[in-house]
């Protein structure tokens, strides 16, 4: 039985059905069929609210099905089982208080009907037709709302396909086979039913993808974010799904961001006697931790709540830059190398900052820390020992694990990120200047991977959503560099 994940990884906004912003909500379902035609497996519907969102605007929406299982083709059933696959884009176009629960129910269900004939009557402006199928056959929704929905306010489908993807399993065979074991596909998806008073009709472009079960998806090239040259490391942290926040050093900390609609300019957040990379976390939306080393070998702390606070004097003696990591709301663990070479660990628990720990280890001299959690009240720590190999510890809730060779051969301190639970995935330099990347599935560390580039730092990444990744470094011209995964 062939085995595939499916995938919505991104949409681009050309233009939106309101005459500002869209309010978006996102929805995909799929179902499994047999040789015979009967259904082997509902796999149901899942849907996510992406919030206000403007022309120019990428988005990675994280709809994905893991390990979707099709029948195979047969001697009395050469097309095998088929699989049925629909994805919804919806606009708010206003944001009552009512409203929004509203457009998920519908969202939902609309990706949950699997049928032809709704697509066919929502590009036929046939709201009627509409109105009584979910109505009748899903029963989640009254006529009346349904009715609001795709007319008030500029509402209304902005997406989808144009019917639902429906492929048999030799087709998926086939379509995968030909390129290597990934198909993808963008669509362009322009709107012709703008009600008048709204906007010029909407734009959107949706990307669509099918790996085989076991083919690594791809990575992005490399992307030269320009700006300052870099004097530190880069670091990076997300409160939100299609957000990243990055910070580096030149002359004092320098902030950038990712919102979705492309990157901000660069802004001062001064301490102009830091030294060293910085460190980031975010314990909750909307907010970010960031540390730095001073020139007196403290550690200094400023943070974003809506505002920005600090600098603040953290103490300590470090002789590495600091780590930091969130295993829970308003809570923070931050790491570093100690005068004796050994990994020391301070908390915040909500109410105060704890006293320093010393944690033991040896780490190697120029190495810092690194540190994730992979789930409620767990925390993951990486160096570099003495041997170059990458070492590791984790904190399981109960107490601290002994350390871990886990081999490989590093020329820079680590980076480490988590997408979703039991989930590490480790980055370093290595001896050729590549990016290499290691990560931990739950059962087992894989091999090495070799990402290329040329580092002339150490990496920072964070995950924004489930099977995302997104990675800096500075390169050879100073600049701050990006890839991501995947890259489609």
């Amino acid at each position: 039985m062939a085995i595939y994940d499916l995938e919505i990884p991104y949409f681009l906004i050309n233009g939106t059905r309101a005459p500002h912003d869209d309010t978006l909500s996102a929805s995909t379902s799929l179902v499994v069929n047999n040789a015979k035609g009967a259904l082997h497996h509902n796999w149901g519907a899942k849907g996510v609210t992406l919030g206000d969102r403007g022309s120019g605007s990428i988005l990675v929406t994280g709809l994905r099905w893991e390990g979707v299982d099709v029948p195979d083709p047969t001697p009395d059933a050469p097309d095998g089982g088929s699989i049925t696959w629909t994805f919804t884009l919806m606009n708010a176009g206003h944001a009552d208080s009512g409203f929004i629960p509203v457009l998920n129910k519908f969202s939902d269900a609309f990706s949950g009907a699997l049928a032809n004939e709704v697509l066919d009557a929502l590009k036929a402006n046939d709201v009627g037709t509409a109105i009584v199928y979910f109505a009748n056959t899903v029963e989640l929704l009254g006529a009346q709302e349904v009715l609001n929905l795709l007319t008030a306010n500029c509402d209304g489908c902005v997406a989808s396909g144009p019917h639902p993807f429906q492929w048999t399993a030799a087709e998926l065979a086939n379509m995968t086979g030909a390129a290597g074991g990934i198909w993808k596909e963008t669509q362009n998806n322009p709107g012709t039913d703008s009600p008048v008073g709204c906007g010029s009709n909407s734009n959107y472009l949706v990307a669509y993808g099918i790996s085989s079960n076991g083919i690594a998806l791809p990575w992005s090239g490399e992307e030269d974010l320009g700006g300052l040259y870099l004097s530190s490391s880069p670091a990076v942290a997300s409160w939100a799904l299609n957000r990243l926040d990055c910070f580096y050093l030149v002359g004092s900390v320098w902030h950038r961001s990712w919102g979705g609609n492309g990157w901000t300019a660069q802004d001062d957040r001064g301490g102009h006697t830091l030294v060293g990379d910085p460190a980031v976390a975010s314990w909750g939306p909307n907010r970010l931790d960031c540390f730095c080393r001073n020139q007196d070998n403290h550690m200094w702390h400023m943070w974003w709540d809506g505002g920005w606070h600090g600098w603040e004097d953290r103490g300590g003696i470090l002789t590495s830059s600091p780590a930091v990591a969130s295993r829970g709301p308003n809570l923070l663990d931050c790491f570093y190398r100690g005068q004796n070479q050994h990994l020391w660990h301070r908390w915040w628990d909500g109410h105060a900052w704890s006293g320093e720990e010393d944690l033991g280890g040896i780490l190697d001299d120029g190495s810092g820390p690194a540190v994730a959690s992979r789930g409620p009240n767990h925390l993951d720590c990486f160096y570099r020992g003495l041997n170059g190999h990458m070492w590791h510890r984790w904190w399981d809730g109960r107490g601290w694990s002994d350390e871990e060779d886990l081999g490989g051969v590093l020329t820079s301190s680590p980076a480490v990120a988590s997408w979703g639970p039991n989930r590490l995935d480790c980055f370093y330099r290595g001896q050729n200047q590549h990016l290499w990347h290691r990560w931990w599935d739950g059962r087992g560390w894989s091999d090495e991977e070799e990402l290329g580039g040329v580092l002339t730092s150490n990496p920072a990444v964070a995950s924004w959503g489930p099977n995302r990744l997104d990675c800096f470094y500075r390169g050879l011209n100073g600049h701050m560099w990006h890839r991501w995964f995947p890259g489609w």
